[in-house]
């Protein structure tokens, strides 16, 4: 799999996150790494929407300051097309606020794919 451009509100999360938390690149590519080589491995990546042609995956990634409990990680939600991985939003699971239902969060990531593609 090969990642592919990501959008620019998915960077601006990353930047915010990456700052917050004090993590460097290495976290970041250890992400891309994991995504790469399997995008849907069960138990952390689970396909919330196929349609047909391409699915849409959410991942829980463990933050590597904290180590402690799934709310002290991120969401990662992606796009899969054919070989490529298209990064969609990426929300840190310690902020009560980002409890938004998976269909919410679907509609968010339609806009922003409307945008990107």
């Amino acid at each position: 799999m090969k990642i592919a451009d990501q959008n620019p509100a998915y960077q601006r999360e990353v930047k915010r996150i990456t700052k917050k938390h004090k993590l460097d690149d290495s976290f970041l590519k250890e992400l891309y790494k994991a995504i790469s080589k399997k995008p849907t491995q069960q138990p952390d990546a689970r396909i919330v929407r196929d349609h047909g042609f391409y699915q849409i995956v959410k991942r829980y990634v463990i933050n590597p300051k904290k180590r402690r409990s799934k709310k002290s990680g991120f969401r990662v939600w992606y796009r899969l097309e054919g070989s490529e991985v298209y990064l969609l939003m990426i929300e840190d699971a310690s902020e009560k606020g980002k409890e938004l239902s998976t269909e919410r969060h679907l509609k968010t990531l339609e806009e922003r794919l409307k945008t990107a593609l």
